[in-house]
């Protein structure tokens, strides 16, 4: 748990309020402040370290006050600089979709300790626009620059970026729910297969005494191979199998793989946790007869 230096943390939330003292949260009568200490309070969630609170609650000061970076250095170190830097749009006359997709890309690069900053923040304003959106509706769009389709496409880039903080026990609860919040109010962004999906490739799923599972894609046909060893339900010691799926059959499958989990595993952690468990065969036999997708099987 993150022991809390009273004196710096209480400078920079006094910092912040005063920077803000005139601004109210969009669309609300609230003072602003609430916004970035709730963006500190979800980095202590994150047992972030003080740096990192200080830098919740000073986030916006450059971005939407008269404070500049050199003030933030001057009065908190080049730490917590760094960390504001970071998550501060510092061309406002670029385009909305030019400065967005350059941010998503920043992101997507960031040290865990900025993609945490992101997370806090964008965690803050989706609960604020689901709790606005569920009383007002479609007038909650007004409030913006740009409207639902553009959000959407925002806050789903968003997922994606930060999608490497559902890896770390300390920010993968605060992920899963900014996921969640941004599928309840966009839906789920359209499946589409990875590139790297249908590449050329052989995926080891299970390699132990009991059983041998790799999974082979080659031009556009998957290939689940596996050995059994031990007893079987066929009567032999060990056996063998191959279940082929043609290419039509196997973009289906894909497709459906990537619209059920998601982006962000690759097909090696899907095989191994959800379609191949343990390495037994039946479990991906099972899933393909549930999507109708049609499979070759052959034992020897």
């Amino acid at each position: 748990m993150t022991v809390i230096n009273n004196s710096l943390l209480s400078q920079a939330i006094i910092y912040a309020t005063n920077a803000h003292i005139e601004q109210k949260r969009k669309g609300t009568e609230l003072p602003y402040i609430v916004h970035p200490l709730e963006v500190m309070q979800n980095l202590l969630v994150m047992d972030a370290d003080i740096p990192l609170l200080c830098a919740g609650v000073l986030h916006d000061v450059v971005e939407d006050t008269d404070k500049t970076l050199e003030d933030i250095e001057q009065a908190f170190g080049p730490e917590i600089k760094g960390l504001v830097a970071s998550h501060t749009e510092t061309n406002k006359a670029l385009p909305w979709k030019e400065r967005k997709v350059q941010a998503l890309a920043h992101c997507a690069q960031a040290t865990k300790a900025e993609q945490m900053l992101v997370l806090a923040d964008k965690l803050s304003n989706i609960r604020a626009m689901c709790r606005d959106y569920a009383k007002v509706g479609a007038e909650l769009w007004k409030r913006f620059n740009k409207g639902p389709l553009e959000q959407a496409w925002y806050y789903h880039g968003g997922v994606k970026a930060l999608s490497k903080l559902a890896t770390y026990p300390d920010t993968e609860a605060s992920y899963t729910e900014f996921k969640e919040l941004v599928y309840q109010l966009f839906g789920e962004p359209e499946a589409y297969i990875n590139d790297s999906d249908l590449e050329e490739q052989e995926i080891t799923v299970a390699d132990n005494k009991e059983t041998l599972v790799t999974v082979l894609i080659s031009y556009g046909a998957l290939t689940l191979n596996g050995e059994e060893f031990g007893s079987s339900d066929i009567g032999s010691d060990s056996y063998e199998y191959s279940i082929v799926l043609d290419p039509q059959q196997t973009e289906k499958l894909l497709l459906q793989l990537r619209k059920e989990f998601g982006q962000e595993l690759s097909l090696k952690e899907i095989f191994q946790k959800h379609i191949c468990i343990d390495g037994r065969y039946f479990t991906f036999l099972r899933y393909c007869e549930k999507h109708q997708i049609k499979y070759l099987m052959d034992t020897f």
